[in-house]
């Protein structure tokens, strides 16, 4: 007998649906002042962490600042630069929060659909990034 399980989701008053998969809450598309996003949270089955929740709710209040850092940290960086080239455009894929103090900005080529930059974010600092396609 096959099983079909329901993907576990909360209902959150700030980000709305958030289904778990891989150890992650995912969001459904969110419009904020930098466009609609996919926003993640660090957290186990029974929810995303509250810490997570509570730095995007103080990133996002401008998530423009932290979008314009992430992506002058990539061109900043010749890895990344490397990884960049011929490849379109910088586009903002979303956010991922992993605790109190540390997040990502996602960022995506607009001609690699597989290319993955993520700016990995310390205490609102931009410190690391992170390639992959």
């Amino acid at each position: 007998m096959w099983k079909f399980w329901k993907k576990l989701t909360v209902q959150d008053p700030h980000f709305g649906l958030l289904s778990y998969s891989n150890q992650q809450w995912l969001s459904e598309k969110i419009l904020t002042s930098a466009g609609s996003i996919l926003v993640s949270f660090d957290g186990d089955k029974s929810g995303p962490n509250p810490a997570s929740i509570s730095l995007a709710q103080t990133v996002l209040v401008n998530p423009v600042v932290y979008v314009e850092s992430a992506m002058a940290f990539a061109h900043s960086s010749p890895e990344a630069r490397e990884f960049m080239e011929y490849q379109g455009d910088l586009i903002l894929d979303g956010f991922s929060f992993l605790s109190a103090e540390m997040f990502y900005v996602n960022l995506a080529l607009s001609e690699w659909p597989d290319g993955v930059i993520d700016v990995v974010f310390k205490q609102g600092l931009p410190c690391n990034i992170l390639l992959s396609d």
